[in-house]
């Protein structure tokens, strides 16, 4: 079977659960949770979306006018989607440093915030585009003020999903170990803080996350909401695009496929959609640093020109 062979050259030990039109294919328990890192950035994009579909929020208003807060005058929709300048602790070698020096103890929001800001901007905002959790962390921040993330999953279809805030949360999910958080290979939960990933992860299953691609707020999918990253960019898509929470290659072979990858600690995840198609592809692996994103894709777009996945 096409996508068995797929899988199996790729070394696939997790999960999976990829659809296209009425035809499925899994491996692996599919209502298993993992630690998704972030993939979470798309779900923070669709409450953001519904939340301007309600008028609560303007995605056009700054982050500074939402938080009070006069160091990020850049507006919502440029934090969505990564065109605001502001620096990633993801490149910042002190922060990985913490992380395995101390696994449990977390920098509080201010020090992140303190760090980007210290840095200045990469560019001015609008005029490039660089990835930035940080500008997530402040997104995040804007739905605390809101019930947080948590309280908009049950109408994005969540019905089996948390966020994971505390040091106990990672021990809902598929258990995997890690040689980023000490000296040597630690289990995650338990040792790793949840709060190292500043715009927060949720803990989910493939099921879920299958739901939320097989239907997510048409702001996601909308092309006009796309930021081209130029020819090649990361690898993944030759003509690869950012939009709203989403990573996007708008002229694949089957269309539009859209989607975010997710890795830190332990875990290794991916989860894209072809719309156009009516095809679902998520991967979701207990080990860090595979290429389960890629995976995703490979598997989606097989499963899209394959006769019997």
């Amino acid at each position: 079977m096409c996508l068995d062979e797929v899988a199996g050259r790729a070394g696939l030990t997790g999960t999976a659960l990829v659809t296209a039109g009425d035809r499925t294919w899994q491996a692996g328990d599919i209502d298993a949770r993992y630690v998704i890192y972030s993939i979470t950035k798309s779900v923070i994009a669709a409450a953001f979306v519904l939340l301007a579909a309600g008028g609560a929020v303007d995605l056009d208003a700054s982050a500074s006018s939402l938080l009070g807060d006069g160091r990020f005058p850049v507006p919502v929709r440029q934090l969505l989607q990564h065109t605001s300048g502001l620096p990633d602790y993801g490149h910042n070698p002190a922060y990985h440093a913490a992380v395995r020096e101390s696994p449990s103890r977390p920098w509080p929001d201010e020090e992140f915030l303190r760090r980007a800001h210290a840095r200045g901007p990469l560019f001015a905002p609008g005029q490039g585009w660089s990835y930035s959790n940080n500008g997530y962390l402040l997104l995040r921040k804007i739905l605390d003020r809101r019930g947080g993330l948590a309280a908009f999953l049950p109408a994005l279809g969540f019905t089996a999903a948390t966020v994971a805030e505390d040091l106990p949360d990672f021990s809902h999910a598929v258990p995997a170990r890690s040689a980023l958080i000490g000296d040597g290979i630690h289990p995650v939960a338990g040792r790793y803080h949840p709060r190292w990933v500043a715009h927060r992860t949720m803990v989910t299953s493939a099921r879920q996350l299958h739901r939320f691609w097989s239907s997510p707020p048409p702001a996601l999918t909308d092309p006009a909401n796309l930021v081209p990253l130029g020819a090649g960019t990361g690898g993944l898509f030759v003509h690869a695009a950012y939009g709203l929470g989403t990573l996007a290659d708008p002229r694949s072979p089957i269309g539009l496929i859209i989607g975010h990858g997710g890795g830190g600690p332990g875990y290794s995840t991916g989860a894209f959609a072809a719309p156009g198609k009516a095809a679902v592809a998520i991967v979701l692996e207990p080990a860090e640093g595979l290429p389960a994103q890629e995976l995703a894709v490979e598997l989606l777009k097989t499963a899209v020109s394959c006769d019997h996945p």
